[in-house]
Formats: C-alpha cells, sequence, structure tokens
C-alpha cells in the first residue's frame, strides 16, 4: 500500500492542517488502537481520517470511539 511505497522511498508525511474532536476522555494508561483511513486525494493532498478507539479483535466493531482527527497531509521526498 501506500505507507510500503513511502518507506521504500523514504517519503516522509507533512502535516498540512489537522483538526480533532474529542469525543471521551482516554483513562490513564488504557490501551487504545488508532485506525487510519484514506478519504481522499488531490493534485497535491491527501486527506485522511483517524480514530482512536477502544481495543477490538479483528472482525470486531469498536465499543468506544475516543476521538477523531481530520488531517491534511502531504508527502516529501528526502530532497524535498
Amino acid at each position: 500500500g501506500l505507507l510500503s511505497a513511502a518507506l521504500r522511498r523514504k517519503w516522509l508525511f507533512m502535516v498540512g492542517s489537522q483538526a480533532m474532536r474529542y469525543r471521551r476522555a482516554i483513562p490513564p494508561f488504557a490501551k487504545y488502537q488508532v485506525w487510519t483511513v484514506l478519504d481522499s486525494v488531490d493534485d497535491r493532498w491527501l486527506y485522511m481520517t483517524q480514530t482512536f478507539t477502544s481495543p477490538v479483535k479483528e472482525g470486531e466493531t469498536p465499543k468506544r470511539v475516543y476521538a477523531q482527527a481530520t488531517v491534511r497531509a502531504i508527502l516529501v521526498g528526502t530532497n524535498g
């Protein structure tokens, strides 16, 4: 996928902007998972949603959503 291609080419994800919506507090030392979905791409930017949830096993639905972020990022190579 995109992450493995970026790692192979030593590209970096540079965040241009982000907005975070907090739904409930994550208790101290509690485990959580972060799910990242690539929503769309234009000629310059990648638009992603990251969701912080209670831990789940594969195929299960998270019981709690702690926070959700909307991220606008760009891939930058080693020479800029």
